[in-house]
C-alpha cells in the first residue's frame, strides 16, 4: 500500500517487485519500518498480535533481515506465510527528501562548454562521495522521525478534520479489541478531553517548537506544490476530488494536512493568536488583508465566502440576476444580445428569473435578498404598475439593490444650476433648470442610469415602439406565414385598447390586444407573446431609433452587458 501511495506522489518505489532497495534503507537506519508482521497484520486486535509475536515493533528489536523474517514465517505458517513490512503515512515526507538527497544534480550550466564537457562533469557529480554522508543522512532521518511522532500522536483527533474539512469531517471506526469499544466515540472524546499542554510536555516540545514545525511543513508544501497559485480554490474542493491529484501536488496536500494538524495543536495550547494559515503565509493576502477581503479568516469549507473565492479565479458563475416581470423583455433581450452582440445569457453569466406577471409576490424582497449570494448585480425590469414601484423602493431601502441616490440627483441639479447661471437669456436659464429637475426626478426610469432596476413608463411594447410599428411587425409575420389578405389598422388597435380599459376583467396590454385582434381576423394566425417580443427585438436592431432617440430596449441591453463586465468586488461576508 505504501508503494502505491509513493507512486501517486511521483516518488520512486524502486522498481516492480523490488524489495532489496527498501531493505537497504531499513538496514542502514535511513527509512526504518514501524514494525514487522510475520503473518500479515490484523489491525483489529493489535494486543494479541503483539503477545503471540506475530507483530514486533522495529524500534524494540532493531533491524531483522527480511529473508530471516520470511523463513520464520514459513516455518510457522507454511504456504500461508505472508510476512509484511509495515510503514506509516507520514514517512512519505522523509522518503521524498531522502530521494532528493540521493539523486545526482544536473549542472545545466556546463552545457555551454559542449556535450563532452557536460557529460564529464555530470559523471563526477553523480559519482559516490567519499566518504559517504551516511551519518548526515541518519541525522536528517532522526529529525523527521521526531516530526512523524508528533503527527502520529495527534492524528486520531485532528486528521479527520483535515481529510474532510471542519464542516465535512466524519469519524468512522468500529471497536478495536483491547483498545476501544467504539473508535469514533473514543476519538471525539479524546478531542474534547486531551490536555494538549501536558501532551506537548510529554513529547518534549513547547509552543514555539510546534510553531516552527508548522511553518516548516507548510513552507515545504508550498515550495513543491505546482498548484500553489490555485491554493485558495483547491482548498475548497471536496476531499475525494482533491486526492485525485498526483505527483508533487498530491505530496503537497500531505504537507498541508500535517501542518494544519500541528497548527490545531498549537492553537489548543492557549495561544492568544492562531498561527497564520497556509494561504496567509504565501503573501498574497496576509492575515489582515485576508480578513478585510473575506470578512472572516474562516475560509476553508466556508460556503458563505465561496462566491468571493470563485470570483478571485474568474469562475463565479452569475454576474447578473436578470429578473423580468414577464417573458417578453427577457425574450427580446436574448435576441438583441445574440444578434446585436454575438453573446448569450449563459456565456455572460446572466441568470434569468421570470416573475410571471404584474402581480409581485408577497415578501419578494426576501426572495431577492436571498439571491444576493448568487449574483454580483441584479437587473429588475418591471412595468410601472401594481406593486412594482413599492417593491423597488423597499429593495433600495434594504440595500438589496442599488439605485440612483439622492446625491446623484443633487449633483445633476447643481450642475444644471451652474450652467444656467452662465446663460444670458432668462428663458434659456429656466429651461436648463427645468430640464435638470425633470431628469433628476425621472432618473430612476432611465435604463442607462439606474444600476439595478428599470421601470418602463408603461410597458415594454409601448415604451419602445409606436402602435404603427407594432402592427407592421404583425403584418410582416402574417405575410411570411402566407396568410392572404391580412391587414391590421392602428385605429382598430386603439379602439380595442379603449374597450379593454373600460372592462377591468380583460387584458389591456397592447401586445395582447394586437395578438387577439390578429387571431380573430384569421384563424390561422399563431404568434405567441414571447415570439412577438423576439420579432420586435429584431425590428429594433434594424431600426434602432424611436422619435430621433435610441430605443430604450437597446440601451437596456447595453446596460445589461455592462453590468456583466462591471467589477463590484464582493467583500466582507458578501458585502455585509
Amino acid at each position: 500500500k505504501l508503494r502505491g501511495e509513493v507512486r501517486k506522489r511521483g516518488l520512486s518505489d524502486f522498481g516492480v517487485l523490488e524489495r532489496d532497495a527498501w531493505e537497504t534503507l531499513d538496514r542502514e537506519e535511513l527509512l526504518t519500518p514501524v514494525a514487522y508482521a510475520r503473518h500479515g497484520m490484523w489491525h483489529y486486535d493489535q494486543p494479541a498480535c503483539l503477545n503471540d509475536g506475530d507483530l514486533v515493533v522495529r524500534e524494540e528489536i532493531g533491524y531483522r533481515p527480511w529473508a530471516e523474517l520470511r523463513a520464520e514465517s514459513e516455518s510457522i505458517h507454511g504456504d500461508d506465510a505472508n510476512p509484511q513490512i509495515l510503514y506509516h503515512h507520514w514517512q512519505l515526507f522523509w522518503l521524498g527528501e531522502l530521494q532528493d538527497r540521493l539523486s545526482p544534480s544536473v549542472l545545466w550550466g556546463q552545457l555551454g562548454d559542449g556535450l563532452k564537457e557536460f557529460y564529464e562533469v555530470h559523471a563526477k557529480v553523480a559519482s559516490a562521495p567519499d566518504p559517504l554522508p551516511l551519518e548526515e543522512l541518519r541525522q536528517a532521518a532522526t529529525g523527521w522521525q521526531a516530526i512523524e511522532l508528533l503527527l502520529a500522536r495527534v492524528q486520531n483527533v485532528f486528521f479527520p478534520f483535515e481529510r474532510g474539512g471542519p464542516r465535512q469531517s466524519r469519524w468512522t471506526g468500529s471497536g478495536i479489541t483491547g483498545l476501544t469499544d467504539d473508535a469514533a466515540e473514543w476519538a471525539m472524546e479524546q478531542l474534547r478531553t486531551l490536555d494538549y499542554r501536558a501532551l506537548a510536555e510529554d513529547c518534549g516540545v513547547e509552543a514555539t517548537d510546534l510553531a516552527a514545525t508548522y511553518e516548516q511543513l507548510a513552507s515545504a508544501g508550498l515550495r513543491i506544490d505546482p498548484t500553489a497559485a490555485l491554493f485558495g480554490l483547491l482548498d475548497q474542493v471536496n476531499r475525494p476530488s482533491r486526492e485525485r491529484l498526483s505527483g508533487h501536488a498530491r505530496l503537497a496536500l500531505d504537507y498541508y494536512d500535517a501542518s494544519r494538524m500541528i497548527r490545531q495543536w498549537h492553537q489548543r495550547l492557549g495561544s492568544a493568536d492562531p498561527l497564520p494559515d497556509i494561504d496567509e503565509l504565501q503573501g498574497a493576502y496576509g492575515t489582515r488583508l485576508k480578513e478585510k477581503r473575506y470578512g472572516t479568516l474562516d475560509i476553508r469549507g466556508n460556503r458563505a465566502v465561496l462566491p468571493i473565492v470563485l470570483e478571485e479565479y474568474g469562475l463565479y458563475p452569475w454576474r447578473v440576476q436578470l429578473i423580468g416581470e414577464g417573458d417578453s423583455e427577457i425574450a427580446a433581450l436574448r435576441v438583441i444580445l445574440d444578434q446585436g452582440y454575438g453573446l448569450t445569457f449563459e456565456t455572460l453569466g446572466i441568470a434569468v428569473t421570470d416573475m410571471g406577471g404584474a402581480d409581485i409576490p408577497a415578501k419578494a424582497e426576501r426572495l431577492l435578498a436571498a439571491f444576493r449570494g448568487y449574483a454580483n448585480y441584479f437587473l429588475l425590469v418591471f412595468d410601472n404598475e401594481g406593486k412594482a414601484r413599492e417593491l423597488i423602493e423597499e429593495l433600495l431601502r434594504a440595500d438589496v439593490i442599488e439605485g440612483v441616490s439622492d446625491d446623484q440627483r443633487k449633483a445633476i441639479r447643481e450642475e444644471a444650476a451652474q450652467a444656467a447661471r452662465q446663460l444670458d437669456e432668462p428663458d434659456a436659464r429656466r429651461a436648463a433648470l427645468r430640464a435638470a429637475l425633470d431628469r433628476a426626478n425621472d432618473l430612476s426610469q432611465e435604463p442607462g442610469a439606474a444600476p439595478e432596476f428599470v421601470l418602463w413608463k408603461e410597458n415594454f411594447e409601448v415604451d419602445n415602439f409606436t402602435t404603427a410599428e407594432l402592427c407592421q411587425v404583425v403584418v410582416d409575420f402574417a405575410a411570411e406565414t402566407q396568410l392572404e389578405r391580412f391587414a391590421l389598422d392602428v385605429s382598430e388597435v386603439e379602439a380595442s385598447r379603449e374597450q379593454a380599459s373600460r372592462n377591468q376583467d380583460e387584458e389591456k396590454g397592447i401586445a395582447s390586444v394586437i395578438l387577439t385582434i390578429a387571431e380573430k381576423k384569421n384563424a390561422g394566425f399563431r404568434l405567441s407573446k414571447p415570439d412577438f417580443a423576439r420579432r420586435l427585438a429584431q425590428f429594433a436592431l434594424t431600426n434602432p431609433e424611436l422619435d430621433g432617440k435610441r430605443r430604450p430596449i437597446l440601451d437596456l441591453a447595453e446596460h445589461l452587458v455592462q453590468l456583466t463586465w462591471a467589477d463590484r468586488r464582493l467583500a466582507g461576508v458578501l458585502r455585509g
